[in-house]
C-alpha cells in the first residue's frame, strides 16, 4: 500500500463525519420561523437562540409554551445544535411511540423551567415505514380527510393537482368522488399557457383516466398535448408555451417543467389520445439522453454534476417508467436511485424543496430491488422532516429552509406533495410503477423510440462488484468540504465537481474505488479528483480506459479533461498534454473511430482530446471533423472545444475553419452555438489577429443569411443574430461589428425592449453597443451612425411607459447623443 498514512487520515475523517447527513441549516445564521409538527409550536433561531415565535391555538402547546420562550432541550436532548429541527422531529416520533409526552427545558424571563406537552400517542413508525406501519396508515387517512375537510382538492393549480394525485395514490375508492369532481371540472377549463400547469394537470388527467376509464377527461388531455405541440422547441419546453425565450438561461428550456410535459405525452398516448409523433419523438430523444449521464440539467445543457438535481431526476424517472422497453425502465430506476440517495440534499432548489421533495417522494417506489437499502435509508434520514411537516389537524407544511419561498398556501400548503411520501410504495399511480391498466391501449413504440440506444450508462450495479460502504452524505461531504492551510474545516458547500486545493485530498485509492459507483455523478466527482492528483493517478486512469464497462472508460476520460456539467467548461486537471500523449492517446481515439461507440463516450473522448497540445490535435483533424455534423450538439460543441489549442497555430486553424463555419452556419441551437463555435471564435478573434478578420467575415456572412421565421420560433433567429455582437471583440476592435450591421438593422423592429436598447447602449458579455462603437472609431464610425439613424424611427416609436420604458428612453438618448456628436465633428451622414 503506497499511502497508508493518507488512508488512516481518510478513515479518521469518516469516523468524525459519519453521524450527520446534511439538510442542515447554515451555522450562525438567523432563520425564519418553522413549524414543529403537531406540537403547535413555531420557532426560529434568533441571535443564536431557538425561540418560540408563536403557539397555534387548540394545539398541545397552547397554554404551555409562550412566544419568546427559548427552547433548550427536548426529552433530555440538547437543542443547542446547528440545526435543532432534526432532534425536534425525531423527538415527536419517539413521544408518539411512548405516552405522547414531550418535555422541554425552556428559559423564560431569564429562568429555566420544565414544560411538558401532551401529544396523542398514536405510535411510532415501524422499522419498515411507511410499509406495514400503523402510524403511516393513520397519517394517510388523516391527510385525505384533511384535504376533503378543506373542500379539496382545490384551486386547480399544481398543489390542487398534487392533492388529487395523493388521493388517487391511496388506492381507496372512497376518495374517487372528490377526485372525479375536481378532475372533470379541471378537464373542462381552458388549458392556459404555463408548461407547469399543463404538465401537472396533464399527469393528473392521464392517471385518473387510466384508473377509472372516465372518457370525459380525454378532450382536456388532448387539448394539453396540442398546447404542448405549439410551445415545443429544441425538443423541450420553457416556462410557457406561448413565448419562446432562447436567451433565458442559455437556450430557454426548463426541464423542471418539461419533465412533466413529457410524462403528460406518454400518459396521453397510453390513454389512446392522438399525440403528434414528431413532438413525442423530439421530446423523448431530448430527455432520454440525460439518463445515466448525470443529473437532469436546467434546460438544454450538459448533464449537471448535482446529484439530486432539484427533483428533475425524479420527474424524468416518472416519465420513463411508463415505457415498457427495458432501457427506459433501467433509466427510470437509475434516476429514482439518484433521488433516494440524495436524502442529504432534499431541501435545496427553487420553490424551497417543491420539486426536490415532490419527485423524490413519488419515484422512490421505482428504486430497484437490489438497492432497497437506499429506499429505507432515505425514509429513515428524512423522518425528522416529515414529522416537522405534519400540521396539527392533518396535512403538511414544509419546514423553512433558506432559499426560495415554498409553493403552496394556506390552508393545505404542501399537503399533496409531501403526502405521497407515505403512499408511493403502494404503486397505485402509473408514475409510481403501477402496471398498465385495463384502460391502457397497447403500446406502439415509434421508430425513434426503438432506435434510442441502450448502453452501460443505464446500469445500476457497482462496477466490477466493488462494494462501497460509505453512505451518500459521507461521499458528498468529501467532495464539498473545504479546509484552510492548517487542515481546519472552513465549511461545506464547495461545488463537488470543482477541484480546489482547499479540499481534503483523499488517497488516490479512495477516488479509484469511488469510480466504481453506480452513480454517474459520484464517478465524475471521483474522476475530477483523480485528475487533480496528476502523475500519481496515471495507473488508475490507464486501467479505467482499458475497462470493458463504458462507465469506467468514461470515468477515465473525464479524469483527463475534468469537464464540468451544464456548459463546456473544465475544472483544474493536472494531467498534462505530455502525459496524455505518452499514456492515453490511443484509448482516447478508440471510441472516436468506432461508429458503434456510445455517444456519451465519444463526447468524453473529444473533451479529453481537447487537453492535448496543438501538434497532437493537428494530427487528428480528420478524426474530429465528422463530429461537426453530428445531430447531437453535445458532440458538435465538444468537437469545437478540441480545436482551442490550435488558436495560435494560424495555418492549422485555417485548414479547419471552413468546416467550422459550415457547422456554425447550419446550427440554430443556441447552447450549441454559444458553447461550441462562438466560444472558439470569440477566443480566436481576441487572441489571434491573423485570424480575426476572416472569422468575423465568416460569422457575418452566416448571420446575414439567417432567415427570420414568423411565429413562435422567431426569437431563436433573432437571438442568434443579435448575440453575435458579443463575440467579435467589439471592445478592442469595434470595426468587427460593421459586417453585422445589415443583419442587426433587419431584425431591429422585431427585437424586444431590452435587446433593442442593448443594441444601442451596450450590455455586459462583450456587446459595447453601436453608440460606443461609433465613439471609439472616430471618423471611421460612419457605418454605425448610419445604422443608428435608420433604426432611430423604430426606437422613437416604442412606448416609453412600460416596464422597460426608462431603458428604451436611455437608449434613444444615447443614440441621439452619438449621432449628434459624430455629425458635429465629421459632417452629416446621409441615409436612405
Amino acid at each position: 500500500m503506497k499511502h497508508p498514512q493518507r488512508l488512516l487520515i481518510a478513515f479518521a475523517w469518516f469516523a468524525a463525519h459519519s453521524a450527520g447527513s446534511a439538510n442542515t441549516l447554515p451555522a450562525g445564521e438567523d432563520t425564519k420561523e418553522f413549524m414543529v409538527g403537531v406540537t403547535g409550536i413555531f420557532a426560529a433561531i434568533l441571535e443564536g437562540d431557538l425561540q418560540v415565535t408563536q403557539v397555534t391555538a387548540g394545539t398541545p402547546s397552547e397554554g404551555k409554551l409562550e412566544k419568546g420562550d427559548l427552547l433548550l432541550s427536548v426529552d433530555g436532548q440538547t437543542l443547542d445544535v446547528q440545526d435543532p429541527r432534526h432532534p425536534l422531529g425525531f423527538a415527536i416520533n419517539a413521544a408518539e411511540g411512548r405516552d405522547g409526552k414531550m418535555e422541554f427545558a425552556v428559559r423564560r424571563d431569564g429562568r429555566e423551567r420544565k414544560v411538558s406537552i401532551q401529544l396523542e400517542p398514536i405510535g411510532s413508525y415501524s422499522s419498515t415505514y411507511p410499509v406495514d406501519c400503523a402510524k403511516s396508515q393513520r397519517i394517510v387517512d388523516e391527510t385525505a380527510a384533511f384535504i376533503l375537510d378543506q373542500g379539496g382538492p382545490a384551486d386547480g393549480g399544481i398543489t390542487g393537482n398534487l392533492e388529487a394525485l395523493f388521493l388517487l395514490s391511496t388506492g381507496e375508492e372512497k376518495y374517487l368522488p372528490a377526485v372525479e369532481e375536481y378532475v372533470v371540472e379541471l378537464a373542462g377549463k381552458p388549458v392556459g399557457g404555463s408548461t407547469w400547469g399543463i404538465g401537472y394537470s396533464g399527469i393528473l388527467l392521464g392517471e385518473y383516466y387510466l384508473a377509472t376509464g372516465d372518457k370525459r377527461v380525454l378532450p382536456g388531455l388532448e387539448a394539453r398535448c396540442k398546447r404542448l405541440q405549439e410551445g415545443q422547441y429544441y425538443g423541450g419546453w420553457g416556462h410557457g408555451v406561448t413565448k419562446c425565450g432562447p436567451g433565458y438561461v442559455t437556450g430557454g428550456l426548463l426541464n423542471a417543467a418539461g419533465d412533466q410535459a413529457l410524462t403528460t405525452l406518454i400518459l396521453a398516448r397510453e390513454c389512446g389520445v392522438t399525440v403528434d409523433e414528431t413532438m413525442y419523438n423530439d421530446a423523448l430523444r431530448f430527455f432520454f439522453r440525460f439518463a445515466g449521464r448525470g443529473g437532469v440539467p436546467y434546460g438544454d445543457h450538459h448533464p449537471e454534476l448535482w446529484w439530486s438535481s432539484n427533483g428533475k431526476n425524479g420527474g424524468l424517472a416518472s416519465a420513463l417508467t411508463l415505457l415498457p422497453d427495458e432501457k427506459f425502465q433501467a433509466g427510470a430506476q437509475l434516476l429514482a436511485l439518484a433521488e433516494a440517495d440524495t436524502y442529504f440534499d432534499s431541501e435545496t432548489g427553487h420553490g424551497s424543496t417543491f420539486g426536490n421533495i415532490t419527485w423524490r417522494n413519488i419515484v422512490d417506489a421505482l428504486v430497484p430491488a437490489e438497492h432497497k437499502t437506499s429506499y429505507w435509508r432515505q425514509k429513515g434520514k428524512l423522518m425528522w422532516y416529515f414529522e416537522l411537516s405534519r400540521m396539527p389537524g392533518g396535512g403538511f407544511r414544509t419546514p423553512w429552509y433558506p432559499g426560495y419561498g415554498p409553493i403552496g398556501k394556506a390552508p393545505t400548503y404542501q399537503t399533496g406533495l409531501i403526502g405521497m411520501a407515505y403512499t408511493s410504495y403502494r404503486r397505485n399511480l402509473r408514475i409510481c410503477g403501477k402496471p398498465r391498466t385495463e384502460f391502457s391501449v397497447p403500446h406502439k413504440p415509434t421508430e425513434v423510440e426503438k432506435s434510442l440506444p441502450s448502453d452501460d450508462f443505464l446500469r445500476t450495479d457497482f462496477i466490477d462488484g466493488v462494494e462501497i460502504k460509505e453512505e451518500p452524505h459521507e461521499i458528498a461531504a468529501v467532495f464539498k468540504t473545504l479546509y484552510d492551510e492548517d487542515g481546519k474545516e472552513l465549511g461545506r458547500g464547495g461545488r463537488a465537481e470543482r477541484n480546489d486545493k482547499r479540499k481534503k485530498q483523499m488517497p488516490v485509492e479512495w477516488y479509484a474505488r469511488m469510480m466504481h459507483h453506480y452513480s454517474p455523478t459520484v464517478r465524475e466527482w471521483a474522476s475530477h479528483a483523480l485528475g487533480f492528483q496528476g502523475e500519481e493517478a496515471i495507473p488508475v486512469i490507464k486501467k479505467a480506459l482499458a475497462h470493458e464497462d463504458g462507465r469506467m472508460r468514461c470515468a477515465g476520460l473525464d479524469a483527463i479533461s475534468c469537464a464540468i456539467g451544464w456548459g463546456i467548461g473544465k475544472t483544474e486537471s493536472k494531467i498534462t498534454p505530455e502525459m496524455i500523449e505518452k499514456h492515453f492517446l490511443p484509448e482516447i481515439l478508440k471510441p472516436l473511430k468506432d461508429p458503434k461507440a456510445a455517444m456519451w463516450e465519444k463526447r468524453q473522448a473529444l473533451m479529453a482530446l481537447s487537453c492535448c497540445d496543438a501538434d497532437t490535435i493537428a494530427d487528428q483533424v480528420d478524426v474530429v471533423l465528422p463530429y461537426f455534423n453530428e445531430s447531437e450538439w453535445w458532440l458538435r460543441a465538444a468537437a469545437f472545444t478540441v480545436f482551442h489549442p490550435l488558436i495560435k497555430e494560424t495555418k492549422e486553424f485555417r485548414k479547419v475553419l471552413p468546416a467550422m463555419l459550415a457547422s456554425y452556419d447550419a446550427d440554430d441551437n443556441l447552447p450549441s452555438r454559444r458553447w461550441g463555435a462562438t466560444d472558439l471564435f470569440k477566443k480566436a478573434i481576441a487572441s489571434n489577429p491573423e485570424l480575426s478578420d476572416e472569422i468575423v467575415q465568416g460569422m457575418a456572412e452566416s448571420v446575414n443569411r439567417i432567415k427570420v421565421r414568423d411565429g413562435f420560433k422567431q426569437p431563436i433567429d433573432l437571438n442568434n443574430i443579435f448575440e453575435t455582437l458579443r463575440y467579435v471583440d467589439m471592445k478592442k476592435s469595434p470595426e468587427h461589428a460593421v459586417p453585422l450591421l445589415p443583419a442587426i438593422e433587419r431584425i431591429y423592429p422585431e427585437l424586444e425592449e431590452l435587446p433593442a436598447s442593448w443594441a444601442i447602449s451596450g450590455a455586459k458579455w462583450g456587446n459595447i453597443g453601436l453608440a460606443k462603437a461609433a465613439d471609439l472609431l472616430g471618423e471611421e464610425g460612419r457605418p454605425f451612425v448610419a445604422s443608428m439613424k435608420r433604426m432611430r424611427a423604430d426606437l422613437e416609436a416604442r412606448p416609453k411607459n412600460g416596464k422597460q420604458g426608462k431603458t428604451l428612453q436611455a437608449a434613444l438618448d444615447r443614440l441621439n447623443e452619438a449621432v449628434t456628436s459624430y455629425e458635429d465633428k465629421f459632417g452629416e451622414v446621409p441615409v436612405e
